[in-house]
């Protein structure tokens, strides 16, 4: 039983060729083969092709340099290593079978250390979109932490993130403003880099597209805008049920990090290893300088919606990543077009119905004035001047709409 358990798992390793070593390929053959005839044949076969004595077919003059390039080959060692298996298996009893059977189906997880590291980012093309969910405190911003670090020094790619750092780490781009993070984008395309871009969903909740917050609808545009732009993208969140539809029906890989923070579990749709669908266990924390008590917050002080309307405004062959910098830069002059908050609809609303109520005559404001303005309902208004108000709502408010001191300390006495 042990016998056959050991052969799956190096049944799994060959064929899914984690790891670019012939050597190790060369070990896990001799672990795998009980008849040392077969051994020897296999072993020869592997020389053959790293000292390149095997012709191509149809490329007079070239030969293959690795065993794995030949997809004959790997037909040819699954078949033999399943056989190796049948023999192996043939004598046990039906309860030991079924056993068996289930192993295989699932129950045997992937080593961390038996896989190659490029291996978790082997997703990252041309505007491809990786989903990571997991529960609370799984681990999900320390392991997009690790790709990023993976991404960096093994691919040289670039890293813009929403996720903040203790220090700073050569490629790795903080970005705490979305129209920062679009102008990087571009910068990096004009520069001809290559980038990955990691979203951390940052708490957002809703419960289906439908009823999808204002951020999470941009993050769902921007997403497209990434695939537009081929750049690689990292979407994080909690619960695979809030995964917006289309984010689902264009992912190219989809990890899951498990309660137990060191497994997790890894799809890839696309890719020499498309098809891959395991449990791969021990995932580290990350080396990068990454603190677990920050909270990866993103303004969302630019609309994809107005990108997209831009850029069809540009007349045909130019440069769209050029302009588009230029757009990110002055759409950032115009405060007046900038959309308020709630809170600071809220506050603007409560702040004038006080002063109206202290100075009637000098302030009028009715409940169909303030809702148009602040473009809400009336019933919000309502909703608003009912409800329980805090200090420092009345007195304080958002900090990008700053008061006076001097009217601040009166109706701060007057409230006393």
């Amino acid at each position: 039983m042990w016998r056959a358990q050991q052969n799956t798992r190096d049944l799994y390793r060959v064929i899914t060729k984690l790891y670019n070593d012939p050597h190790y390929l060369k070990w896990v053959i001799g672990q795998a083969f009980a008849s040392t005839t077969d051994l020897m044949t296999w072993l020869r076969k592997i020389d053959q092709y790293t000292s390149k004595q095997i012709p191509i077919p149809g490329c007079p003059g070239e030969y293959y340099s690795d065993p794995y390039q030949d997809t004959q080959f790997i037909t040819e060692l699954t078949n033999t290593l399943l056989k190796e298996w049948a023999e192996l298996s043939k004598d046990f009893d039906a309860t030991s079978r079924v056993a068996m059977r289930d192993y295989m189906l699932g129950g045997w997880k992937f080593p961390y250390d038996m896989v190659n590291p490029e291996f978790f980012i082997a997703w990252a093309g041309k505007g491809q979109l990786l989903i990571l969910t997991g529960e609370k405190d799984s681990g999900k911003s320390d392991w997009s932490c690790e790709m990023a670090r993976i991404a960096i020094e093994r691919k040289k790619f670039k890293i813009l993130s929403n996720i903040e750092l203790d220090t700073d780490v050569i490629d790795y781009n903080y970005c705490k403003l979305f129209s920062e993070m679009v102008k990087k984008i571009c910068d990096f395309k004009l520069r001809g880099y290559e980038s990955i871009v990691i979203i951390d969903e940052a708490g957002l909740d809703f419960p289906s597209y439908e009823q999808a917050t204002r951020e999470a609808k941009e993050f769902d545009k921007f997403a497209k805008l990434t695939r537009k732009f081929a750049t690689n993208e990292v979407f994080i969140i909690q619960y695979e049920h809030q995964v917006p539809w289309t984010l689902r029906k264009h992912y190219a890989a989809w990890m899951h990090k498990m309660d137990t923070k060191i497994d997790m579990r890894y799809e890839l749709k696309t890719g020499k290893y498309k098809g891959f669908d395991q449990v791969i266990t021990g995932i580290p924390r990350t080396s990068m300088p990454f603190s677990t008590d920050h909270i990866s917050g993103m303004t969302m002080d630019l609309e994809v919606r107005e990108m997209l309307d831009y850029l069809d405004t540009l007349p045909p062959k130019v440069n769209q990543f050029q302009h588009l910098i230029g757009f990110v830069d002055r759409r950032k002059l115009k405060p007046e077009d900038r959309k308020l908050s709630m809170d600071e609809k809220k506050f603007l609303a409560l702040k004038l119905d006080q002063m109206a109520k202290q100075n009637p005559k000098a302030v009028k404001v009715t409940p169909e004035g303030l809702a148009k303005v602040l473009q809400v309902s009336q019933q919000t208004i309502t909703k608003w001047k009912q409800g329980k108000r805090s200090r420092e709502e009345d007195l304080e408010g958002p900090p990008l709409l700053p008061l006076e001191k001097e009217q601040d300390d009166e109706d701060a006495e007057k409230e006393t």
